[in-house]
């Protein structure tokens, strides 16, 4: 591999990576994408939910949507349902592992450069630009910058002297066969997802997605989530399960000098939910603007590419720290009080008023949660929960 300089070295090509080195490309920049996996387009530990905005950030030509979701049944431990519904489609499951496939494709077509098995060992920084070092290789790629998209990787990041996201769960997912499954499911419990929950979601006639998030002891409570869906459906695992560590905190800092780090990589996840590729996407496209700016007015410090971290901090970084604080409330609920909070929701006619308004999306949850903290019928939900 010969080492030759690029305008922009970007790590990991992932939907966030791959966007980040088209846009890039578009405005007529060198780039090059490491990626550690052989090949793009096998199965990838993810849900693949996003809504019809986030699909649109997306710009890809043919979308690999496999559902459409316009309901979803919330289940407590002990059984209890919120049925969520709206009459239009507020979210589709893509084929992450197809999506990351014709993303790479579409950027290639713009001239971006993929090169595969190329696991990140070692990221040298001097005033000459970025050095990348392969593992198990002699050879290097060098560039004037580097942008880091590799998802959850606190190893890479501390190396960097960027600090590392100091809070994540670990998720696990696999594909079952099944029948009768049509709308999307979300269960909760410290039975089955301490402090988080448990999806099953349907993809067509015979198969559904089953996963769930944890911080520990994820393949255990995988196992225990199947023993429960085998109960009500006829159920068997058609794939090995995956997993991925998942962000739920910024990284202290997601610029350097010749350097920027998006995505998972900086945290820029939903902490209730642990969905990264619509905050990635929004991010990304600051980074863009940060990064072909510095290429065209030849400066890469780190007062120059601050401007990064300053504006999505600002677009984003209040949502994430409203949905923080949600998650630390839910964390701390036992399953009788997360039994009593369906009821208490269902009394209090929480769900439909949040389902009527158009004007909460899939997205944002921290506008949602600043939304419920306004609504006299929480804090009746919470006197409820409290007395005894």
């Amino acid at each position: 591999m010969k080492s030759s300089m690029q305008d922009v070295l970007v790590i990991g090509s992932g939907p966030v990576g791959s966007y980040t080195a088209k846009q890039l490309a578009k405005k007529g920049l060198k780039v090059t994408v490491l990626e550690k996996r052989p090949q793009l387009g096998g199965p990838v530990c993810c849900a693949g939910i996003i809504s019809l905005n986030c699909a649109r950030l997306l710009n890809v030509e043919s979308l690999p949507v496999m559902n459409w979701y316009k309901n979803a049944s919330l289940f407590s431990p002990s059984g209890y349902k919120l049925d969520m519904s709206r009459n239009e489609t507020q979210a589709v499951t893509v084929n992450r592992g197809l999506l990351d496939k014709l993303m790479a494709e579409e950027a290639a077509q713009h001239g971006v450069d993929y090169k595969y098995n190329c696991k990140v060992n070692e990221v040298n920084i001097d005033n000459e630009g970025v050095k990348v070092r392969l593992q198990n290789s002699a050879n290097s790629l060098k560039g004037k910058m580097a942008i880091v998209a590799a998802g959850c990787n606190p190893t890479l990041s501390q190396n960097l002297a960027l600090g590392r996201v100091s809070d994540f769960a670990v998720g696990v997912q696999a594909v079952v066969e099944t029948s009768n499954h049509e709308n999307l499911e979300v269960y909760f419990g410290n039975k089955i997802a301490p402090g988080f929950f448990a999806w099953y979601q349907p993809l067509d006639a015979n198969t559904s997605l089953a996963g769930l998030l944890t911080r520990k002891r994820t393949l255990h409570y995988f196992k225990e989530f199947l023993k429960i869906l085998s109960k009500r459906n006829t159920l068997r695992l058609a794939s090995k399960p995956l997993f991925r560590c998942v962000s739920l905190n910024v990284l202290p800092r997601s610029y350097d000098e010749r350097l920027l780090i998006l995505g998972d990589s900086a945290g820029q996840v939903k902490p209730l939910t642990g969905g990264g590729l619509y905050y990635g996407l929004r991010a990304a496209r600051i980074a863009v603007d940060t990064t072909s700016k510095a290429v065209n007015n030849n400066d890469f410090s780190a007062a120059s590419l601050a401007d990064y971290q300053n504006r999505w901090h600002k677009e984003m970084l209040g949502s994430i720290r409203l949905s923080r604080f949600a998650r630390s409330l839910f964390e701390r609920y036992n399953d009788t009080k997360i039994d009593r909070a369906f009821l208490s929701i269902e009394r209090a006619g929480l769900v439909n008023t949040l389902s009527d308004d158009p004007g909460l999306g899939f997205d944002d949850h921290g506008k949602v949660v600043s939304k419920v903290l306004k609504m006299p019928s929480f804090y009746r939900v919470l006197l409820q929960l409290l007395v005894p």
